[in-house]
């Protein structure tokens, strides 16, 4: 067993076989690459390793297959509903980048929860587009996709809807306090 310690995220995550991810002496989570990205315990956890939407959120309801979120003006649906996931608590709510779909206004996906919004900012980076929206109760949601997905161009101020599966919403624990 060899142990290697960084603080570069991608590196962590294309040479490792296990992380820790520890905060302030702390263990916040143990397990392999794909499962510290797919399911974070904890929102330091999901800020830490790779790109994040992380909004505030309270819980509507919570059942042992999913919950319903506020957020802002929205309520979304996860399949996920952990033990600190009840009636009235407040979370905070995941969302990868890349798990956003942008399709025009008035799509409606079966099943998906949507947002929806207007284009603020589009960076090129090369093979990726990285897409701000600004959804209409104010939130930011930030979008990545590849160059040429797009339909069509996504100049700021383009009227669109996020289209998010229930599988891709994560409900994460608010913060505890810091010791």
């Amino acid at each position: 067993m060899h142990c290697y310690v960084t603080h570069d995220q991608g590196e962590a995550l294309a040479l490792s076989d296990r992380i820790v991810v520890m905060s302030r002496g702390r263990v916040e989570q143990i397990g392999t690459p794909r499962e510290i990205y797919e399911t974070p315990r904890t929102r330091f956890v999901a800020d830490f390793i790779g790109a994040s939407n992380l909004l505030p959120g309270v819980v509507e309801s919570a059942s042992m297959t999913g919950a319903v979120v506020r957020v802002g003006a929205a309520r979304l649906t996860s399949n996920e509903a952990g033990p600190e996931v009840a009636s009235g608590r407040s979370v905070t709510v995941l969302i990868r980048p890349e798990r956003v779909r942008l399709l025009p206004p008035g799509s409606d996906p079966p099943g998906a929860n949507m947002l929806a919004g207007r284009v603020a900012e589009v960076v090129y980076l090369g093979e990726d587009l990285q897409v701000t929206v600004e959804t209409e109760d104010g939130l930011a949601l930030t979008v990545s996709m590849k160059v040429g997905s797009a339909d069509k161009e996504l100049p700021p101020g383009t009227a669109v809807t996020a289209c998010i599966a229930r599988q891709d919403v994560r409900v994460l624990p608010a913060e505890r306090d810091a010791p």
